[in-house]
């Protein structure tokens, strides 16, 4: 079949599965034969790390799988393999690798199969110490780190070679790793000039040493992602790396957890105020919001992230008066925003009174976790009305439908014409509140509320949502088996206005349960009528069992 059609054409096969991200289908393409593995195996490897995602991972053969991969991998390094898999690879994860560690250590056939033959260095074993014995089966237990960084090294060393001495294409531009020693990731990035971006674990380790490494040998470098960067001298470290590497040359950062950023590390970071596109910064502790007015000449951002550490105490609004009313100026100034995500950062709802009234600001998604209330929050949020996506959690009292401020709320929120999702799960909304939405958010895929008590009434509002393909209701409800079979039997005569819908019903009411058997016939009834499925749970139900016998 392969020789049947011009070997072009099969190179377009594999350009195509790999834009796709098909790595089963390029897996199985590469053992057709010597002449499609040649087309295959450089796109496999490109896209390696999905090799966890097409397999059950907890099974024994998904665990081969990658054990398989990862050693050819580590022997090409050496060239000990009939092709060089290394230089094909994209993204180096090693923290992939070390979960896969994880899996081999344990097995002893996956780990005999790992480590024979010229992996034999590789199985690096652990000093025994008091606090450090030997495994439940008597093996010495491997040093994680010690591997990892042997595995690094190699890699990275034979790509620098390949280009250097052979002048051979090297596809390397993401380094991927939990710890990697401070001594040890500057020589790391020394060897990567094709290097574009860099996630770690722990961004103590960042700072002037890896940004000369960074500015002397990676010049496509664009990116930087930390879990955390929690420690003394962070802030000093971080404002170090941000001024040694090329002014202007950042496009993404961000910082998942701890952090432990400030006066310095923001007035750093604001050096690449015009290429700065992407911002995340969570944990974000006081220190943080007294400077991060800094910022206020970083207006080119494309999305931006903040999430307060829950633990601090901060009035930012009137405690850091200036930073607070910068930040304002600099949110306002950010005409390419369209993605603005604050989770429990304080007087998040009187910064958002002010910046979505602003003329040039058109989110597209606003994700939102409030721990305060300002009236004048709910009338401005109807200013954006290029909306997509809103999501919404919130300690207000506008969760009460009884409040003036909810009434504002619904109102505004029916302004957002362009919504595909509305994620409002905390937020308490009536019979007529769903009803005003479902008629003025023609556009709405996906939706999530709570309420009071809801039944068969509201089932005609949600056939209104023509385009629904998702619906969780979090309120208690008082379904009927009845009331759902013509909710189904109506949306079956749209013809497939609302094909595919998942209907989950989260908190249906014990004295209104509707049994298995039921269920199985309703989900069985959405399926055939309009491809659609029906989840239902009782948790009074799961309450009564914790007082059985």
């Amino acid at each position: 079949m392969s020789a049947s059609l011009p070997l072009d054409v099969w190179l377009l096969v594999c350009e195509e599965l790999t834009a796709s991200r098909d790595f089963d289908a390029l897996y199985n393409f590469s053992r057709v034969s010597r002449t499609m593995a040649n087309f295959a195996l450089p796109s496999l490897y490109s896209i390696y790390e999905l090799a966890s995602a097409s397999a059950d991972d907890a099974s024994i053969v998904g665990k081969r799988k990658l054990a398989i991969l990862w050693r050819a991998i580590i022997l090409s390094s050496s060239g000990k393999t009939a092709f060089p898999y290394c230089l094909w690879m994209q993204n180096l994860k090693l923290g992939d690798f070390k979960e896969l560690l994880s899996d081999i250590a344990p097995n002893s056939n996956l780990r005999q199969h790992f480590f024979q033959g010229d992996m034999a260095s590789y199985e690096m074993m652990l000093q025994s110490t008091t606090a450090n014995v030997a495994t439940r089966r008597n093996r010495p237990r491997l040093d994680f780190p010690g591997i990892i960084t042997k595995v690094g090294n190699a890699i990275t060393l034979y790509v620098k070679e390949a280009a250097d001495r052979d002048n051979r294409t090297v596809a390397l531009t993401h380094l991927e790793g939990q710890s990697i020693p401070l001594d040890v990731l500057p020589r790391w990035t020394s060897r990567l000039a094709t290097l574009m971006s860099l996630h770690i674990q722990d961004g103590s380790v960042i700072g002037e040493e890896v940004a000369k490494s960074i500015r002397d040998n990676c010049p496509r470098f664009r990116e930087l992602r930390c879990f955390y960067c929690n420690g003394p001298t962070v802030d000093k470290d971080l404002a170090a790396f941000f001024r040694t590497i090329p002014p202007n040359s950042l496009k993404v950062f961000s910082v998942s957890s701890q952090n432990h950023m400030g006066k310095e590390s923001l007035a750093a970071l604001s050096l690449h105020s015009s290429s700065l596109r992407k911002l995340g910064l969570s944990g974000l502790q006081s220190s943080a919001f007294e400077h991060l007015g800094s910022l206020r000449e970083c207006v080119s951002l494309e999305s931006l992230e903040l999430e307060a550490n829950r633990g601090i105490a901060m009035e930012w609004e009137s405690t850091y008066s200036e930073s607070f009313a910068d930040t304002v100026a600099w949110l306002s100034a950010c005409t390419s925003l369209t993605s603005l995500k604050l989770w429990h950062v304080e007087c998040a709802s009187s910064l958002l009174k002010l910046v979505l009234k602003a003329p040039k600001l058109r989110l597209a998604s606003l994700d939102l976790n409030l721990i305060d209330d300002n009236d004048e929050f709910y009338a401005s949020l109807g200013k954006q009305t290029t909306l997509d996506g809103f999501y919404l959690r919130s300690n207000d009292v506008m969760l009460d439908a009884a409040s003036p401020q909810h009434a504002q709320f619904i109102q505004s929120v029916c302004k957002l014409e362009n919504l595909r999702v509305l994620d409002i799960m905390q937020t308490t909304i009536t019979d007529n509140d769903l009803h005003s939405l479902a008629v003025a958010l023609t556009n709405l895929e996906e939706l999530s509320f709570d309420g009071d008590v809801m039944g068969d009434s509201i089932l005609s509002s949600i056939l209104l949502m023509r385009n629904l393909k998702n619906i969780n209701i979090n309120a208690s409800t008082n379904f009927t088996v009845k009331g759902l079979l013509q909710f189904i039997d109506t949306a079956g005569e749209m013809h497939g206005s609302n094909y595919g819908l998942t209907f989950f019903i989260m908190n249906q009411a014990l004295d209104a349960q509707i049994f298995p058997d039921e269920l199985q016939y309703l989900t069985n009834h959405a399926h055939a009528t309009f491809g659609g499925q029906i989840d239902i749970s009782h948790p009074e139900e799961e309450h009564e069992s914790d007082f059985s016998d």
